[in-house]
């Protein structure tokens, strides 16, 4: 695609006046990440920036744009492998280069996810295990694995994805404290390392995939050939309710239950999410607990009303066709579980606040305490993080501060989440509270404006197409999921360091 741009001094040629294609400065910015990394040259990236600069995305297809994000992505990512590695462990919290890098890996997604043309199956896996990547770098390994299975589910045969899923199992398995479930991690963590150096990797990688097989073939060799885990379309044939729920929760990955991040297996099926080893103070130990157990009964509250709501609304919508004058209050009920499935799953953030704050007795006013700021004194980033968390080494909890990043905050500090529609997120939360939400069926929000929110004169209702808020609600749902497991191993992190 055009001819090369790069020299050993950098690219100051195609800084010149624009005689390049959009195509060519994007080719570019991924030929100098890659350099940039195999030389070792800072330059080289920050030549790209610039080039990024230059990039007219608003000419670009949707599929242009997701290689855009994905090159930019890649510049920021090797930004930070390329750090002197006192500076990597002085920003092991608050990481720059890593921010900037997850929010291009999340607009190559969505770019992805929005275009009407066809993609090349190779550049699709290779963007969603570039998010999965960055996701298990920073804590966030439950969310990493729905992104690699995304890839897989594209491209079996993506061997990068798959290697790169074997490595984090292993690291999952060793945050367990049940020998069990860890054995089983470890012996999925395997198959998958096993599969993927059969197929086409990073040369430069393979070696150390190799090495950690190796290691799993000595510690399983017990294990060889059984097998601990029942797919669950070989449990029940049968269709009533009790089994279409379990189903989607294990489909969705909303069982509290950490075998339900390898799969829908029967033995992930309930909600066994572990007990917490509070053991020095009894009193407090007890209020703990119970908060823990809050926790996880409003958790299970919310997603059954979602489920609840989604039905009624399939059945609904089955019996419309017949009898479309057919009174809509069945209808209206299900619009309101979901507005509460959603209020109640969102609220539970800052309640792992209220829970972080107690556990860690971090010197916050209550008045200050939620998701999003808890991690700084009184709530203000320019304090920096607590010393308590800057100077821990606790990998589930670090995936909980960067979760924390994605959600928007009506605060100068914290106006810039890290999800891309953070804002509209906290927006639908606050008009559930104290104004008023409308949703629409979406064949007559998509007659009546352009899809997604928007708000009425007077700014107090805000509408929605019922897809687009339930499709919000489980995000939601599954972000929660994922906090709560955060929370659970964070905890047990810490006591196994408690002498």
């Amino acid at each position: 695609m055009g001819s090369s741009l790069i020299t050993d001094s950098g690219i100051q040629s195609t800084l010149q006046p624009n005689c390049f294609s959009n195509e060519q400065l994007i080719e570019q910015i991924g030929v100098l990440a890659d350099q940039a990394l195999f030389k070792g040259n800072m330059d080289f990236l920050a030549d790209a920036v610039k080039l990024a600069t230059r990039v007219d995305t608003q000419r670009l297809s949707h599929y242009q744009l997701a290689i855009f994000h994905y090159h930019v992505s890649n510049v920021w990512g090797n930004s930070f492998k390329l750090l002197p590695n006192e500076q990597k462990q002085e920003r092991i919290w608050e990481q720059p280069e890593i921010e900037k890098q997850l929010l291009h890996n999340r607009l190559a997604v969505t770019a992805l996810e929005t275009t009407d043309s066809e993609s090349s199956p190779s550049v699709v896996c290779a963007i969603y295990t570039n998010l999965a990547n960055t996701l298990f770098q920073i804590g966030r390994f439950v969310e990493a694995l729905e992104y690699w299975d995304r890839a897989l589910a594209i491209s079996p045969d993506f061997g990068m994805a798959m290697a790169n899923k074997g490595y984090s199992l292993l690291h999952y398995a060793h945050l367990l404290q049940d020998e069990g479930s860890a054995m089983i991690f470890l012996i999925q963590s395997r198959e998958m390392l096993r599969r993927a150096l059969n197929l086409e990797i990073d040369p430069h990688v393979r070696p150390f995939f190799k090495d950690h097989l190796k290691s799993l073939n000595r510690v399983l060799y017990p294990y060889n050939g059984k097998k601990f885990l029942t797919p669950i379309l070989e449990c029940s044939e049968k269709t009533d309710g009790d089994n279409a729920f379990r189903s989607w929760l294990l489909k969705n990955r909303l069982c509290l239950n950490l075998l339900n991040d390898l799969g829908s297996f029967l033995e992930a099926s309930s909600d066994v999410l572990m007990t917490l080893p509070l053991k020095n103070d009894p009193a407090k130990t007890s209020l703990l607990q119970d908060h823990f157990t809050l926790l996880k009964q409003e958790f299970t509250c919310a997603r059954q009303l979602y489920f609840e709501a989604m039905q009624s609304i399939r059945n609904q919508g089955a019996v419309d066709t017949i009898l479309p004058s057919l009174d809509k209050t069945a209808c209206d009920l299900s619009d309101e579980k979901l507005k509460i499935a959603f209020r109640m799953a969102y609220s539970l953030f800052d309640k792992i606040a209220f829970f972080l704050k107690k556990y860690y007795r971090l010197p916050v006013s209550e008045q200050r305490v939620n998701f999003r700021t808890l991690w700084y004194p009184e709530g203000r980033k320019a304090n920096g993080l607590h010393p308590k968390l800057r100077q821990s080494e606790n990998w589930p909890l670090r995936g909980l501060f960067w979760l924390s990043k994605d959600l928007y905050e009506h605060n100068p500090d914290f106006k810039e989440g890290l999800e891309a529609d953070a804002r509209q997120l906290y927006v639908l939360r606050n008009h559930l509270e104290h104004n008023y939400l409308l949703i629409q069926d979406d064949a007559l929000h998509l007659s009546s404006s352009k899809p997604g929110l928007r708000g009425m004169d007077d700014g107090s209702v805000y509408v929605i197409g019922r897809s687009d808020f339930s499709n919000r609600t489980i995000r939601i749902l599954k972000m929660v999921r994922a906090a709560l497991i955060y929370l659970s191993l964070a905890v047990h992190w810490e006591a196994s360091r408690i002498p």
